[in-house]
């Protein structure tokens, strides 16, 4: 099951295969990054994340989706891994709920784009380590806040 997404791009035979495995799976995955934050254009890769546990790493090794390091530009707390397969990344996080609930947070704040707006208007255009710098920043508050919420309400 898919959250939050269309699919109406032309699309690779890998990108195919790796999106017709998400929208039929029994797993929840979440869209997230530049198609959810509204950042994205026709050509950007798809981005998901899901609850990380061993049948879902298991069935997605099956279907050719290959484990990345996580240090290749995931910049939030909570994401343990990355699959990949053809133009769609897959991050597996310890709390999707927590992690979905800072999203919506973010794109109801309209953070991501702000971030965006603010680095290029003195960087280089879209300076891609300043911008990954923010967003680290940006999903740990998020996420921080999320947390202390939820210390304060027990």
């Amino acid at each position: 099951m898919i959250e939050n997404t269309e699919f109406s791009y032309v699309l690779t035979p890998d990108t195919e295969k790796a999106l017709d495995y998400i929208r039929n799976t029994r797993f929840s995955f979440y869209l997230t990054r530049s198609r959810f934050f509204g950042t994205g254009t026709k050509d950007s890769d798809w981005n998901f994340f899901v609850e990380d546990n061993d049948c879902l790493v298991a069935e997605m090794t099956k279907k050719g989706f290959k484990l990345k390091p996580v240090a290749t530009g995931y910049n939030d707390p909570l994401c343990v891994g990355v699959f990949q397969l053809g133009n769609v990344h897959v991050q597996l996080v310890s709390n999707a709920k927590k992690k979905n609930t800072a999203q919506q947070a973010l794109v109801n704040s309209k953070a991501m784009s702000k971030i965006r707006t603010f680095v290029s208007s003195f960087v280089t255009p879209n300076n891609p380590a300043c911008v990954k710098c923010l967003e680290k920043i940006t999903w740990e508050a998020a996420i921080a806040a999320i947390n202390k919420d939820r210390e304060t309400n027990r």
